[in-house]
């Protein structure tokens, strides 16, 4: 995937807001609407010789997400035409956690249709 030089200056520049951490980069990245993938980031900081944070202890492990990382995986099924593996792969998020979120989201808009029928 090739990405705009001005992408490329941003996910430089936000390594020290991110402190290290690619997951939280891309998040950051992806309020300011720019959508790359853990893997490119990864990329471009390896090649800047920045350090990056292991992850562990930030892994969800079914434990509840914050709501920027729930809009993120909900725009990502549109984004991805509902690819589970793709959209893991470029979000960096396993699929099970993926789809665990797509689908209370489908719940959600379903309750929400039927309540506004009543």
């Amino acid at each position: 995937m090739t990405i705009s030089d001005y992408e490329k200056t941003r996910v430089l520049e936000i390594y020290s807001r991110a402190e290290g951490s690619i997951t939280k980069a891309r998040e950051l990245l992806t309020e300011d609407n720019i959508f790359v993938s853990v893997s490119t980031i990864r990329n471009y900081w390896v090649k800047a010789i920045y350090k990056i944070n292991k992850p562990g202890g930030k892994r969800f492990n079914g434990r509840p997400i914050d709501e920027i990382t729930r809009r993120t995986i909900i725009r990502a099924y549109n984004m991805y035409d509902g690819n589970l593996s793709r959209a893991a792969r470029m979000l960096g998020y396993s699929q099970d956690r993926i789809k665990q979120v797509w689908t209370e989201e489908r719940k959600l808009k379903s309750k929400g249709n039927l309540e506004e029928k009543v």
